[in-house]
């Protein structure tokens, strides 16, 4: 899993595959962790998600924090 920065393109909201490309993960991952609660996400549609970059960045902290 990622643990900084580099590499996230700068823009507001993320697909849940460009946050699963960035941690290396699977996409179905983003969205098991958005049902467990661990990365909100918006709804725009019943089939479209976002994530703000706010999210992305507390995940980032928190797996830094979780590995010191």
């Amino acid at each position: 899993m990622s643990t900084n920065l580099d590499g996230l393109p700068q823009k507001a909201l993320y697909t849940p595959r460009e946050v699963a490309d960035f941690f290396g993960v699977h996409v179905d991952t983003v969205y098991t962790w958005k049902a467990e609660g661990k990365i909100k996400g918006l709804k725009i549609s019943h089939k479209v998600l976002r994530i703000p970059r706010q999210e992305v960045i507390e995940i980032v902290v928190l797996s830094q924090t979780s590995n010191e």
